[in-house]
């Protein structure tokens, strides 16, 4: 009888936990160097209701996500393998980035990325990575310091929060904002291995810090493999269901002769 309530126990909290599935955005969708970001790239991956494009394809350690749409800032556009496309832009050891364009906008220097739950589910984001440009014609590139990096909630809350520290220049450090662009060729992750979770996600990078006097670099760091998940948020039965057995277990475990 105690194995059975253990086992029903267990049964709840894995529906309660829902099926975590992820999807990693490599931005391969068949595009060439300036291509815009296409709308539905990475928006309800798996869902027959969002057809996706056959040329479209996600990290291998990806699956679905058919309830999570995404949203993308204005002027995001791909540099895509740095061999034979463009030798010119190689974002650290990555392929297929996705970097904001210099020209202006009412968010001059933000790119930005949002991933929103359908009704009735949660999202949650665990990882991408950024560099800065290396440009193997010249053979010279710079560790490029954003104003920040953070994340918000469906609240506008900020879950996460990284300011550039004139003091940490080291572009390895986890409290460096610096993303990486000189050799050797190398990304910088954030990750999150138990996940940022809300309703809807944003992930904002602000590279305000790039523009000069001089002219701009906001177009000369990527981000790239943001890899998300989805949950379903359980129903209030679940949850009594959930505290009932927990309550049964543990009356039989004061009972159970030693």
């Amino acid at each position: 009888m105690q194995s059975r309530i253990c086992c029903a126990f267990a049964l709840v909290v894995c529906l309660l936990a829902g099926a975590a599935e992820g999807t990693v955005l490599t931005f391969d969708f068949g595009g060439v160097n300036t291509d815009p970001i296409p709308a539905i790239y990475g928006d309800h991956v798996g869902n027959p209701a969002y057809p996706q494009n056959p040329a479209y394809s996600y990290g291998p350690a990806g699956g679905a996500t058919p309830n999570v749409g995404v949203v993308y800032g204005p002027l995001l556009r791909l540099a895509g393998s740095p061999s034979p496309l463009d030798p010119s832009r190689i974002f650290g050891d990555l392929s297929n980035v996705l970097y904001r364009d210099r020209f202006p906008d009412p968010e001059t220097g933000i790119l930005r990325i949002t991933l929103i739950a359908d009704p009735g589910y949660l999202v949650s984001l665990y990882s991408f990575d950024i560099a800065a440009v290396f440009n193997s014609v010249t053979n010279s590139g710079e560790d490029l310091p954003l104003r920040s990096i953070m994340i918000f909630d469906h609240a506008g809350d900020s879950v996460y929060s990284l300011l550039y520290d004139p003091t940490v220049t080291d572009p390895d450090s986890p409290l460096s904002t610096y993303a990486p662009g000189t050799t050797p060729l190398r990304h910088k992750r954030f990750e999150w291995p138990g996940g940022l979770t809300s309703r809807s996600i944003t992930i904002r990078l602000d590279l305000g810090q790039l523009i000069t006097i001089g002219g701009t670099k906001v177009d000369r760091v990527g981000i790239d493999n943001i890899t998300f998940g989805e949950f379903l948020i359980p129903g209030p039965g679940s949850f009594a269901t959930l505290s009932a057995l927990g309550l049964l277990a543990a009356t039989r475990r004061r009972r159970s002769p030693r």
